[in-house]
């Protein structure tokens, strides 16, 4: 949609100075003629050409004079809203005498294309560059999640299969893996199915396919179990951090506790946060529409219902257990 068409720029004497852009504004065709003829501009080819012209033009917004094929003519920029005056536009015409439009070899508009995104205030450089900074991103944490990937079944086969490894402490760490290893899946799965929506929207703009993205209650029941599986990721390091603090004030002349409290607990009450955090969206989106997928929930203010829960849990046990160290507890 950016890219510059490659005809090449001919200034032509029999063309006049560039007139100031506010004078050639025009509500119609008519008025564009004639303010093009108030400023000296041709609207039409010279009886002498012996060559093919664009004829003058209207883009509903600038008048554009005739000019030579093979040759682009540039104004500033209106003074519309948006638009910068500082930077200019500029129109192709072609070698067979039309105007170019957003491709060099599309003439469906007899007017061609004005590329006025050129004008915006926004610099679409540092866009196109932030774009490339995020996919490059996303590729590097595609790359992450599927070393952790490798690493978490790697890890939970060894904690499974060596039985001097099957202790109360490491089958804490397993949970934690476990949890971890769920919301890295998840994860892998959603990406994949972005790049193949993409993919297929680009073959067949419209018509995304069968794919999760497309599938409304298949995708918002994919985020779910991704924030369920964060918050249990949450939980299990907090289990891990109270463990760590009975051992040392406790339960030390006590035996193992039992770990079906903990699994409950880690598992278990994750459950309850997310299904209060659903709820409330699912409340909100009755009398709010949301574009598709829970939309941008994660931004939304309820979503602190769940990452108040995941802060408190990495915040207040590690300090309770730092100043119980410090005082060599």
């Amino acid at each position: 949609l950016f890219k510059q068409h490659s005809l090449q720029k001919v200034n032509n004497s029999n063309i006049p100075a560039m007139p100031k852009v506010d004078r050639l504004m025009a509500t119609n065709f008519n008025e564009c003629i004639t303010a093009l003829q108030a400023t000296g501009q041709p609207v039409a080819a010279p009886s002498e050409a012996v060559i093919p012209w664009c004829n003058a033009t209207w883009d509903s917004v600038l008048c554009w004079p005739a000019i030579p094929a093979n040759t682009s003519f540039t104004l500033p920029c209106p003074p519309l809203k948006g638009l910068d005056t500082t930077k200019t536009v500029t129109k192709y015409c072609h070698n067979s005498g039309q105007w170019v439009g957003q491709t060099e070899d599309d003439f469906s508009n007899p007017s061609g294309w004005t590329n006025y995104y050129t004008c915006m205030l926004i610099d679409w450089e540092v866009i196109e560059k932030a774009q490339s900074i995020a996919r490059g991103a996303r590729n590097l944490e595609f790359v992450g999640l599927a070393l952790s990937f490798v690493g978490l079944i790697t890890a939970i086969i060894i904690f499974s299969v060596f039985r001097r490894l099957r202790v109360f402490r490491n089958q804490v760490h397993l949970q934690l893996m476990l949890a971890i290893l769920l919301t890295v899946v998840i994860r892998l799965v959603l990406y994949v199915d972005q790049i193949f929506t993409q993919r297929i929207d680009t073959i067949k703009p419209g018509q995304v396919g069968t794919t999760i993205n497309s599938m409304n209650y298949l995708c918002e029941a994919f985020y779910v179990a991704l924030e369920y599986g964060k918050t249990v990721a949450f939980a299990w390091m907090f289990i891990e951090g109270f463990y760590l603090h009975n051992i040392v004030v406790v339960t030390v002349f006590e035996g193992e506790p039992k770990m079906l409290k903990y699994i409950i607990a880690g598992w278990g009450i994750p459950m309850i946060h997310v299904s209060v955090w659903l709820i409330v969206v699912i409340v909100k989106n009755a009398y709010r529409k949301t574009n598709r997928c829970l939309g941008n929930y994660y931004l939304e203010p309820e979503f602190w219902i769940m990452d108040g829960v995941r802060l408190s849990e990495l915040l207040v046990l590690p300090k309770k257990i730092f100043v119980l160290s410090y005082f060599n507890f």
